[in-house]
């Protein structure tokens, strides 16, 4: 699972980057969102999933102090997890994408931390507010962290998620369907 999180995310935040919708400044996703929208496809988005719900994990936190205990913290029930799916990071990408292809256009907050998803109503404190384009709660402080995405540029990214899908549906090379980048872009035939 740490495997297939980690190529995952690090592929995702790599294209996203290249089309320039990996950038909170500018009112698209964060990085920690991109990686929210993994953990969240990881944990529904499969069957079986890769990784639990947080919640009891998250719940165990309360009173460990951050500072300094929190990165030798080690859940035994996080560790006794085990992981039945077995599919290839390939196979992750495509159906990530399909997965939040569909999911854009559904009015819900999806939450990492019950690794469920809900009808948005509008009237959660700091939650969900309708100035917010898009809602994934935070599995810690459970509030938006994807609330610097603007409506304009949440039509940028459905956009791009839609665009991916019908590339993965032909015969495009993976290295054309990453965007051109003012960045740097990663090259995939020298693995830099």
């Amino acid at each position: 699972a740490v495997v297939s999180t980690q190529s995952t995310g690090i592929a995702l935040k790599l294209w996203a980057k290249s089309w320039n919708i990996n950038s909170a400044f500018h009112g698209t996703m964060s990085s920690y969102t991109l990686v929210n929208m993994v953990l969240y496809f990881l944990q529904i988005g499969l069957s079986p999933p890769l990784l639990p719900a947080l919640k009891p994990y998250v719940d165990k936190l309360q009173g460990v102090n951050v500072n300094s205990q929190l990165q030798n913290y080690r859940p035994s029930e996080f560790i006794k997890f085990t992981v039945k799916n077995t599919e290839p990071v390939g196979a992750l990408w495509v159906k990530f994408f399909y997965f939040w292809n569909k999911r854009f256009r559904q009015k819900k907050i999806f939450s990492v931390y019950s690794a469920k998803e809900r009808l948005r109503n509008y009237n959660e404190h700091g939650l969900d507010i309708p100035s917010y384009a898009f809602v994934i709660e935070e599995p810690f402080q459970k509030d938006n962290i994807a609330r610097s995405v603007q409506y304009n540029q949440f039509e940028e990214i459905k956009l791009r998620f839609s665009e991916m899908c019908r590339q993965m549906q032909g015969t495009v090379p993976f290295e054309r369907m990453f965007g051109e980048s003012k960045e740097e872009r990663y090259d995939f035939g020298q693995g830099r």
